[in-house]
């Protein structure tokens, strides 16, 4: 064990030397994965493209008809006012406080 300033002794034994040219054993576990990979996704991409077609196309027959689904498409949206929403929010409450009291100014009957 080395100490701080002290490098550790090299590690006793032989080294493993590899080559890093010629030719070696090949597997052929990866090339069974692969293609039974490119086998499962066969088609796959075209089938892609052409659902990203069909959809596309309902879009436009959507929007060209003039059924209500199409109607729905226009929707204008209109940016927030805050200050208009509390004030309408404080009248509605208000005039639902109103309904309610004169709820209670009316006789009660079974």
């Amino acid at each position: 064990m080395g100490h701080l300033f002290q490098p550790e002794p090299p590690t006793p034994g032989y080294v493993a030397v590899t080559e890093t040219g010629g030719e070696g054993e090949k597997d052929d576990k990866p090339n069974e994965f692969l293609n039974q990979r490119d086998a499962h996704y066969a088609g796959m991409y075209t089938h892609a493209v052409q659902m990203n077609r069909e959809m596309d196309l309902m879009n436009r027959n959507a929007a060209a008809s003039s059924s209500l689904d199409a109607a729905q498409l226009d929707v204008k949206l209109v940016p927030a006012n805050p200050e208009k929403d509390k004030k309408e929010h404080e009248e509605k409450k208000k005039r639902e406080a109103e309904e309610y009291q004169k709820q209670f100014e009316k006789p009660f009957s079974c």
